[in-house]
């Protein structure tokens, strides 16, 4: 268990560290901070106010696959990204680039570059059954609700999303709304609780 420096590099393993207000600088062509390196895991910690300067682009954070279970909240990255290989880590508050999820039950809340949820309007028009949405989502959602706005000129007895992506899904009604059309406000979301 433990904390190292090492080529302007901050390395993390083990378990339930907390470090707080960070500001790691210059990083050139390197990860910034990584935890959990090998055989060496990263579980139960927490970083805090993270700011890391970088005139290069790639892995700003890092954590490693077998990591889990850690919390990073108030990051700002300038030029890198966070890469998140292990499973059921928390990102919160966070302002940079892109984020790479590649781990599961990963949560992302109030971060920039990746959109944990989203909401909008949708109409299926008449003549028609179906609209596709486009979500905005950093990836496919795990929920969609939807909630007609009106009562349509013909009969619609239920209604339902379908084919889920990571792009867009489909609002779905078992008949034509007919002249009045019908609006749906819908709400999609990835992972249970953001």
């Amino acid at each position: 268990s433990g904390v190292s420096f090492g080529d302007k590099q901050l390395y993390v393993w083990g378990t339930s560290h907390v470090l707080e207000r960070l500001y790691i600088e210059p990083i050139v062509g390197a990860v910034a901070i990584q935890l959990g390196a090998g055989a060496d895991d990263a579980f139960g910690c927490t970083l805090k106010g993270i700011y890391a300067d970088s005139d290069a682009t790639g892995d700003g954070i890092t954590i490693d696959a077998g990591s889990n279970y850690n919390s990073l909240e108030a990051i700002k990255l300038q030029a890198a990204i966070i890469t998140v290989n292990g499973d059921n880590n928390t990102i919160i508050n966070y302002q940079g680039n892109a984020i790479t999820n590649a781990g599961t039950g990963n949560r992302f809340i109030n971060t920039q570059n990746y959109i944990t949820q989203n909401s909008g309007t949708a109409t299926i028009a008449s003549g028609t059954t179906s609209i596709v949405v486009n979500h905005g989502l950093a990836t496919t959602p795990t929920r969609v609700q939807i909630t007609p706005r009106e009562n349509p000129t013909n009969p619609v007895s239920f209604w339902w999303v379908d084919t889920l992506t990571t792009t867009q899904f489909t609002i779905r009604v078992n008949a034509d709304p007919g002249a009045s059309n019908l609006d749906f406000d819908w709400r999609a979301i990835i992972g249970e609780g953001n």
